[in-house]
């Protein structure tokens, strides 16, 4: 397994990941949107004197699959903005904030929407006052296939054939990935992928309910293969459980893939030259509950998840069209005891739009 992992591949920190947002005289980013709901959350617990709680973020209960971990980030680095502590498992109050989608996904089905709308339900409880209140947040509007597809976890591809004009409004209605015995793409045409290694060979892949599979069991070790068949460089943000691939470094990164080719990613990378293999372990053992994750969340747990965009030298030479709009009980994913080699070099790039997010379930709901 060593001589499949000891490459030389390329790694992208955040630092080179700039977002450039595109707006319009009406309409914000739906990122925009939350940061405004989380001073609603701030201004509540001021208001009572609480700097210290415990978040939960609770998808939809409809979106089996879907992980809000991006609600919960964007909401923590507000409230941590504001001097407001997150603790895993103590704190002086508990906000579980509750995802609902307009419309369902049954409605969307009948009569495809141009857009998502979102609401987001914050309730507050302390220990020896279990009815503080509620926040709710005004309707937010997701509207662009890349912020769907970032804030639900669906599967998209920008190239999705058939598909309305906005393909993740399609995979909200009906997710319908395909997978070989080894990859799992959004769709056959589709260039981006990602598959299991396992015992140095590619895992099986099904497909249920729409989504990509793999069967994982307590303490397997695997890595996640990332292709890239297109004709262009590609960054790729993997994520596990909603938890970035680079987690030891305590930064976001994406992988850099080549055009046409593939790479494995053996485990959590560690610094510039190890990383230590994903695991299988107890979901209190996960590096999702180390941050703070709740087995309740559901839908935001079990999935290995890969996003794509199409990598730029410059800012300049990205072309508007392409800017950025906007029993055992549970497992989880951790780290193996061991570590392999795993040398990376550090190169920066700029994104353009998602051009696909590839998800692939470990976990039944």
């Amino acid at each position: 397994m060593n001589n499949i992992f000891r490459r030389y591949f390329f790694l992208i920190y955040a630092l080179g990941f700039t977002l450039v947002l595109f707006k319009t005289a009406s309409a914000i980013s739906f990122e925009q949107q939350l940061v405004g709901f989380s001073r609603n959350i701030i201004e509540k617990l001021k208001g009572v004197g609480v700097d210290k709680i415990v978040l939960e973020v609770k998808g939809d209960p409809s979106m089996e699959g879907s992980s809000p971990s991006s609600i919960r980030e964007i909401l923590g680095e507000e409230l941590r903005k504001s001097g407001i502590k997150i603790s895993r498992t103590s704190g002086k109050m508990r906000v579980t904030c509750r995802v609902e989608i307009t419309p369902t996904r049954e409605e969307a089905l009948m009569n495809l929407p141009p857009a998502l709308t979102v609401q987001v339900k914050a309730d507050f409880n302390e220990l020896d006052n279990p009815n503080v209140g509620a926040v709710d947040s005004e309707p937010l509007l997701l509207m662009g296939s890349d912020e769907i597809s970032r804030f639900l976890g669906l599967p998209f591809d920008q190239g999705t054939p058939g598909a309305s004009q906005n393909p993740a409004v399609n995979a909200y209605a009906m997710p319908k990935q395909s997978a070989t015995q080894e990859i799992a793409r959004t769709n056959e045409s589709s260039p981006f992928g990602i598959g299991i290694w396992r015992d140095d060979r590619s895992a099986d892949l099904t497909i249920e309910e729409g989504f990509a599979f793999v069967e994982l069991n307590r303490n397997d070790e695997f890595g996640v293969k990332l292709v890239n068949d297109s004709s262009d460089e590609m960054g790729v943000y993997l994520t596990l459980d909603g938890i970035d691939s680079h987690w030891y470094q305590k930064k976001k990164a994406a992988w850099i893939v080549p055009p046409k080719s593939s790479i494995v990613i053996p485990g959590w990378q560690l610094d510039g030259l190890q990383s230590k293999p994903f695991k299988i372990v107890p979901f209190e053992l996960s590096v999702a509950a180390r941050e703070g994750a709740d087995v309740s969340m559901g839908s935001s747990l079990g999935v290995i998840a890969a996003s794509f965009y199409k990598c730029y030298k410059t800012r300049e030479e990205i072309p508007a069209s392409d800017l950025i709009t906007g029993s055992l009980g549970p497992n989880g994913i951790g780290e193996s005891d061991r570590s392999v080699d795993f040398k990376v070099v550090s190169v920066e790039r700029y994104f353009g739009k998602l051009r696909a997010m590839v998800p692939v379930r470990y976990e039944r709901p």
